[in-house]
C-alpha cells in the first residue's frame, strides 16, 4: 500500500485500472497527462494486486534513454511500503519472485547480441523467463511510454514475458484493438494542483517581431521570466530555485555552441560555476539532484530525444529553438515544464502557469493542436490612468483562524437532509421503508457498469459515445471493504473531508454497531458496505446538497466573524493576460480597466464572454474589472458553509456605471431553450447569500448574479433572492437592472 497519500481522481483511476485487470482482454491503455502521477498510481496498483494474487510478478519495461528504469524503482522504493522492488541486473542475478516488481530498461533487451538476452556465464533473461513459468508464476506488464515503444521487436519481447495482462501507460497512446481505455481527466489533475494550470506562449514578444539573431532573443526571454519567477518564490518564502530548459535541435552542433556562449557571456552562467547542466545522451554534467526544488543550476540543455519521462518539477520555462530539419512534434516536451514543484498551487498567477518562448511556427501549431484549451497566448497589461485609487473591501480568513471541518455538524446535517426529503424518524426499520421506496439499492450485490461496441480512436470523446451496459457482481466481504474504502476517500477529497472522519460519519447514520445516536438505519456489516457502494452517487449529491443548501435544518448560514480579516483591495496595476491568437474577434475592449484588453481573452466561460460583450456595448457601463479566481491580490467574500468550515468566494467582475455605481457580479451558469439547468455550482445559493451580507456590510454597492437565458436569448440578473429556475420573478433584464 501506498505511503503516498493519493489524490481522488489517482484513487478512481487505481480502481478502473484493476476493474481492467479482473475483466476478460489482454490489454489495458492508462492514458495520463505528464505530471499526474501515473508512477504513483501504477506502484501502488501493483503493490496491491500481488497482495491480492499470489504467484504474481510486475514487470515494467521503460524507454532506453537515460536511466528512467532506475527513476520509477526508486519512486517504487519511495511511494509503497515494502515493495520488492529489482532491475535488470537483480533478475539476472536471481531471477524472478512471487510478489516482484521488476524495473527494466527497453534497450538492454533489444537486438540478438545483447548481453541480457545471451550472456553464457549466467542464466539470460528469456532463461529466467522461462524458469519463472515453470514455477507457475504469472506475468503482468507495465510498457511506460507506450508511445515509444510500438515496434515489432517491443512484440517480441512481450511474447517472451507472455503476460497475463498488459498495461500501456501514455500521455498520448496509440490505439490498440480490443484495449481496455482507462483516461484521467486533465482538469481533475489541475483541480488537485499537480500541474500547472495553463501554458503561456511568448509572453510579452511582439506580434511582428524582428530580431537579429533568435538565440540571443529567446535566452533573453526565457530568463527575465525565470528572473520573476525566482523573485516571486523568494517573496512567498518558497524554496524552488525555477528552471529554464533549453531544448536543442537534434542535428545542430553549431546552435549549442552559440547557446553555451551567450549564457556565459551575458549571464554568466557556465558549467564550472554550477548555474548550467546539460541532460544529453552523450553528455550528463551538473545533473546530479537537479530535480531537488532548491538545485543551483539555472539551465538546462536537452533535446526531444532525451525528453520522454525525464522528470524535474521545478522547471518552469522552455526555451524551444529552431530544427534545421523536421521533426515529430511530442507532447512530452512540454508535459517537462508542467508539474508544480511541490505538487500544490500557490494561488498566484505567475507562479501557477508555465511559460515557452519560441519562434518555430511548426511547433506552436502543433503544441497547440496537442495541448487543446492548455496552450495560451499571454501579454503584460497595464492599468488606465485614474483607477489605482479605487478600492473595495477584500475579506480573508484571519490569521490563526482553524479552518477544520465541525463533522459532528456536518452527520447532524446530512441526517437532517435526509429526514427532510424522506419523512424519516428515529425507527430504522420503518426508515428503511421509506428509503427503498425512495429507489435507494439494499442490493446485497454491487452494481457496476462497463461499455460495448466499436471505435476507431482511443478518446474519452468515443468511449462516451458507446453504449453503457449495466450488470451486478457479487463481492467477498474482503473485497467489499477495499471498495468501499476507496469510493469513501473519493467522496470526502470530493468535499473537503478528512478521510479519517468520512467513515464515522456514515457508519453513525447507517451501520447497526456504530455508536452514537441519530442512526437512520441498522445495517450489518456486509450490508452497510453494499448499501455505500450501490448509493455512491446518492450519497455525494446529498451531502453536497447538506454542505451547500441555505436553510439546513439546525444550521444558521453566515461567517463567524472573528475568523474574518477585511483588507483593502485596489485593482492590481498589471495583470498576466491571457488570449487566443487564433480567435476571429481581436477587437481591444475600451471599456476594460486594462489597456489593450482583447474579446479573445482566455479562459472565459460562455456567460462571461457575453457579460463582457455587454459592458464594452453598454452605454451605461463606465469600466468593468474581471476577478481573479484564487489569490490574496484578489477581491474575496468568506462565508461558511454547513459544517462550520471557511471558504472563499471570487466574484467575477466589478463594473461601474456612468452615474458612479459600482457593481459586484457573479456570472453563472445559464440555462437552455428546453429549461435544462447549466449552472453547476452547488454553492451558488449559498454564495449569492454571502454576497447579500457582504453588500449590505458595505454601503454604496449593489451586486448580484448574472446567468443567460437561452429562451429569451439575453443576459438576467438576481439582486434580491436566488433561484436555479430562470422563470422566477428574481430574475429580470440585465440591461435594466444597470
Amino acid at each position: 500500500m501506498s505511503d503516498v497519500e493519493l489524490k481522488p481522481f489517482q484513487i478512481d483511476a487505481e480502481s478502473r485500472l484493476l476493474d481492467a485487470l479482473e475483466g476478460d482482454g489482454r490489454d489495458v491503455v492508462f492514458k495520463s497527462c505528464t505530471g499526474s502521477g501515473k508512477t504513483i498510481v501504477l506502484t501502488d496498483l501493483m503493490q496491491r494486486f500481488c497482495e491480492t494474487h499470489p504467484g504474481t510478478v510486475w514487470i515494467w519495461f521503460t524507454p532506453g534513454k537515460g536511466d528512467l528504469a532506475g527513476q520509477s524503482k526508486d519512486k517504487a522504493d519511495r511511494y509503497v511500503h515494502g515493495a520488492q522492488t529489482k532491475l535488470l541486473v537483480d533478475v539476472l542475478n536471481s531471477g524472478f519472485a512471487d510478489g516482484d516488481l521488476c524495473f527494466v530498461n527497453w534497450e538492454k533487451l533489444h537486438g540478438r547480441h545483447n548481453v541480457a538476452m545471451v550472456d553464457a556465464e549466467r542464466l539470460n533473461f528469456v532463461e529466467r523467463l522461462d524458469a519463472a513459468h515453470e514455477e507457475g508464476l504469472s506475468f503482468y506488464v507495465v510498457i511506460d511510454e507506450s508511445h515509444t515503444n510500438d515496434t515489432v521487436k517491443t512484440k517480441e519481447l512481450v511474447g517472451y514475458v507472455d503476460p497475463v495482462r498488459v498495461i500501456r501507460s501514455s500521455a498520448t497512446p496509440r490505439g490498440y484493438k480490443d484495449a481496455t481505455l482507462v483516461e484521467v481527466d486533465e482538469d481533475d489533475v489541475i483541480e488537485q494542483g499537480l500541474i500547472k494550470k495553463a501554458i503561456v506562449i511568448n509572453q510579452d514578444v511582439p506580434v511582428d517581431v524582428t530580431v537579429p539573431n533568435e538565440i540571443d532573443a529567446l535566452l533573453e526571454y526565457g530568463l527575465r521570466k525565470r528572473a520573476e519567477l525566482q523573485s516571486r518564490y523568494a517573496a512567498l518564502d518558497v524554496p524552488v530555485n525555477p528552471l529554464v530548459i533549453v531544448q536543442l535541435a537534434d542535428n545542430d552542433p553549431q546552435q549549442r555552441e552559440r547557446v553555451e556562449l551567450v549564457l556565459d557571456d551575458d549571464y554568466g552562467i557556465t558549467y564550472d560555476n554550477g548555474l548550467l547542466a546539460s541532460w544529453l545522451s552523450d553528455d550528463h554534467r551538473n545533473c546530479d539532484g537537479i530535480d531537488e526544488p532548491g538545485a543551483k543550476p539555472q539551465v538546462v540543455l536537452i533535446k526531444q530525444a532525451v525528453a520522454t519521462g525525464w522528470d524535474c518539477p521545478r522547471a518552469q520555462v522552455l526555451v524551444k529553438l529552431r530544427e534545421n530539419m523536421g521533426e515529430t512534434f511530442q507532447i512530452q516536451t512540454i508535459g517537462r515544464i508542467r508539474r508544480m514543484p511541490q505538487a500544490r498551487h500557490y494561488g498566484d498567477d505567475l507562479l501557477d502557469i508555465c511559460y515557452i518562448y519560441t519562434l518555430d511556427s511548426k511547433f506552436i501549431d502543433e503544441a497547440r493542436a496537442a495541448a487543446g484549451g492548455d496552450l495560451l497566448d499571454a501579454r503584460t497589461l497595464r492599468l488606465r490612468s485614474g483607477l489605482r485609487e479605487f478600492t473595495l473591501v477584500s475579506e480573508q480568513r484571519a490569521a490563526g483562524a482553524s479552518d477544520r471541518l465541525d463533522y459532528r455538524a456536518l452527520g447532524r446535517t446530512l441526517a437532517a437532509t435526509l429526514s427532510g426529503d424522506l419523512g424519516l424518524s428515529d425507527d430504522p426499520v420503518a426508515n428503511r421503508r421509506l428509503f427503498e421506496r425512495a429507489g435507494w439499492d439494499f442490493r446485497s450485490d454491487i452494481l457496476d457498469m462497463t461499455q460495448e461496441g466499436e471505435v476507431e480512436h482511443l478518446s474519452s470523446d468515443e468511449i462516451g459515445d458507446l453504449t453503457t451496459i449495466t450488470f451486478r457482481v457479487r463481492r467477498p466481504t474482503k473485497k467489499l471493504h477495499v471498495e468501499y474504502s476507496r469510493e469513501t476517500w473519493k467522496m470526502a477529497q470530493s468535499l473537503r473531508v478528512e478521510r479519517s472522519q468520512m467513515t464515522p460519519i456514515l457508519q453513525r447514520l447507517f451501520l447497526a454497531s456504530a455508536k452514537g445516536r441519530g442512526r437512520l438505519l441498522a445495517l450489518d456489516q456486509e450490508g452497510y458496505y453494499s448499501f455505500v457502494l450501490n448509493n455512491k452517487g446518492r450519497l455525494s449529491e446529498t451531502m453536497t446538497r447538506a454542505l451547500s443548501s441555505v436553510g439546513a435544518v439546525g444550521v444558521i448560514p453566515g461567517v463567524d466573524v472573528a475568523g474574518v480579516t477585511e483588507r483593502p483591495f485596489h485593482l492590481p496595476d498589471t495583470v498576466l493576460f491571457t488570449y487566443d491568437s487564433r480567435a476571429k474577434d481581436q477587437s481591444v475592449m475600451e471599456k476594460n480597466v486594462y489597456e489593450g484588453y482583447l474579446a479573445s481573452a482566455q479562459r472565459r466561460s460562455t456567460g462571461e464572454r457575453l457579460f463582457e460583450r455587454f459592458c464594452e456595448e453598454s452605454a451605461c457601463v463606465k469600466w468593468f474589472y474581471k476577478n481573479g479566481d484564487k489569490g490574496v491580490e484578489y477581491l474575496s467574500i468568506l462565508f461558511d458553509d454547513n459544517s462550520g468550515r471557511s471558504r472563499a468566494f471570487y466574484p467575477d467582475y466589478v463594473v461601474e456605471t456612468e452615474g458612479g455605481q459600482v457593481w459586484v457580479i457573479e456570472v453563472k451558469g445559464g440555462q437552455s431553450a428546453s429549461g435544462q439547468d447549466q449552472n453547476i455550482d452547488e454553492f451558488a445559493p449559498m454564495k449569492f447569500e454571502a454576497m447579500r451580507r457582504y453588500l449590505d456590510r458595505h454601503s454604496g454597492l449593489r451586486g448580484g448574479f448574472v446567468r443567460y437565458d437561452q429562451e429569451s436569448a439575453q443576459l438576467l440578473i438576481a439582486t434580491e433572492t436566488y433561484s436555479d429556475e430562470l422563470k422566477d420573478g428574481c430574475w429580470v433584464p440585465l440591461k435594466k437592472a444597470l
